[in-house]
């Protein structure tokens, strides 16, 4: 849907762009550092490791280029005993077994350690976290 809205937006503006699906886990790493903007909405959770994704997802864009992110969070609220088992041992020990959510903040965390400037962190939003980050310009330290 996301994509369908972006191609359609940068028809009516007369922009080109290139867009591209899949599991940024296996991504080609030829393509690192040539996005103009990398948007993941609503599937952080899915990775098989939140540090390795946080990694990958600050290695894709261009020097000055963005990463958004919107993802669920744990609040561990209304879950079944095995979600909340789940979430618990995920947060406790970093192992995922299903997909456990990340806890608030540790998104924009992430993305800071792998050198991504954090421009905003919202989390008004009840159940989700939203990170806008940019990679830092040519010559300046990731």
């Amino acid at each position: 849907t996301y994509e369908k809205l972006a191609l359609e937006r940068a028809s009516r503006e007369n922009v080109s762009i290139r867009t591209h699906i899949g599991y940024m886990d296996e991504i080609d790493p030829r393509t690192f550092g040539n996005k103009d903007i990398v948007f993941n909405r609503v599937c952080w959770y899915y990775c098989s490791s939140d540090n390795k994704f946080a990694e990958i997802l600050a290695k894709l864009p261009r020097p000055g280029g963005f990463v958004f992110v919107e993802t669920n969070i744990s609040t561990r609220r209304r879950m079944p005993f095995f979600a909340k088992l789940r979430q618990v041992l995920f947060e406790r020990t970093g192992l995922k077994i299903g997909h456990p959510y990340p806890k608030r903040g540790s998104v924009d965390s992430l993305l800071a350690k792998n050198g991504l400037i954090i421009i905003e962190a919202d989390y008004t939003r009840d159940g989700f976290d939203r990170v806008l980050a940019k990679a830092p310009e040519r010559g300046k330290a990731r």
